[in-house]
C-alpha cells in the first residue's frame, strides 16, 4: 500500500517541477515605465530679410517679465526735461509683459507677449517679488493658439495687447512698434503694422512649462527712425514658456 503513495508523491513533484520550468521559460513582461511626457524644447528662431536667413538658438538667461503703465500721456508735451518725461497713466490698470530673448553671433532677438489687466486681477506670485502677475490660468491666455496682433504703441501709449519684437541685426536695432519715444511725434498711423504673428501650437512639457511654436512676418523699424525699416519674412519661433 505504501508503493502507490510513493509513486503519487514522485509524480506530483515532477508535475510541479515541469510547471515551474514552463513558467520560467515564458517571456518576461517589461515593467510599465512612467510616462516622461514631452521633452521641453530649446528656444530658437529663424526668419529671412531680403532673402538672407537669420537664426539663433542660444537662450538668454535674463528672460524678463513685468508691468508697465496703460494709456500713457505726456503731462506737458511742451515742458523741458526732466518734466518733459512725466507721464499720466490709467490708475486702475497695468500692462503685463513676458519676454523671451534668443541670440547668436549675428542676431539678438526678443519677443514680448503683452496684455492689459485690472490691478485687482493681479496676484502676488511669491514674497519679495517686485511685480504682481496674472494668475497662471489667466497668463496662459497670452499664448492662445491663433493669430495675435502686434502692439504698435509699446513703450509709448501702451493701449494695445499683442506682440512686440525687438531685433538687433547687422549692427542695427529694429522694432515692430513705433520706434520713436513719447516725446517725439510720430507720422505712423494706427494699423501701420501689416505683419502677422500666429501661435500654431502650445503643448505642456515635462519641465512644468509649455512648448510654443509660432510663425510670423513683420515690418521692423530702425530704432529712432520710422523712415528706415526692413521686413522679416518666413519667421518660425519655438519657445519653452515657463
Amino acid at each position: 500500500m505504501k508503493q502507490p503513495l510513493a509513486l503519487l508523491v514522485i509524480f506530483s513533484l515532477l508535475f510541479a517541477s515541469c510547471k515551474k520550468d514552463k513558467q520560467n521559460t515564458s517571456p518576461q513582461t517589461e515593467p510599465t515605465r512612467p510616462d516622461r511626457g514631452i521633452e521641453a524644447v530649446t528656444d530658437s528662431v529663424s526668419f529671412t530679410v531680403n532673402g538672407v536667413v537669420y537664426n539663433a538658438n542660444t537662450v538668454n538667461t535674463f528672460n524678463t517679465f513685468g508691468n508697465g503703465g496703460v494709456n500713457q500721456k505726456l503731462i506737458d508735451p511742451n515742458a523741458a526735461p526732466p518734466k518733459l518725461y512725466e507721464l499720466s497713466q490709467d490708475p486702475d490698470s497695468v500692462l503685463y509683459f513676458k519676454s523671451n530673448k534668443i541670440s547668436s553671433d549675428k542676431l539678438n532677438f526678443e519677443v514680448s507677449f503683452l496684455k492689459k489687466y485690472l490691478k485687482t486681477d493681479m496676484v502676488k506670485a511669491w514674497a519679495g517679488l517686485m511685480y504682481d502677475v496674472p494668475s497662471t490660468k489667466e497668463m496662459l491666455t497670452l499664448f492662445d493658439i491663433g493669430k495675435h496682433p502686434y502692439s504698435e504703441d509699446f513703450h509709448r501709449e501702451q493701449n494695445m495687447n499683442g506682440i512686440a519684437l525687438q531685433i538687433y541685426v547687422d549692427g542695427g536695432a529694429y522694432v515692430s512698434y513705433c520706434p520713436l519715444p513719447m516725446q517725439t511725434a510720430s507720422k505712423l498711423e494706427k494699423g501701420f503694422q501689416k505683419g502677422n504673428f500666429e501661435i500654431i501650437s502650445l503643448v505642456k512639457n515635462n519641465k512644468g512649462g509649455y512648448n510654443l511654436e509660432a510663425t510670423f512676418d513683420a515690418q521692423l523699424f530702425k530704432e529712432f527712425d520710422e523712415n528706415d525699416h526692413i521686413t522679416a519674412e518666413k519667421g518660425y519661433l519655438r519657445l519653452n514658456i515657463h
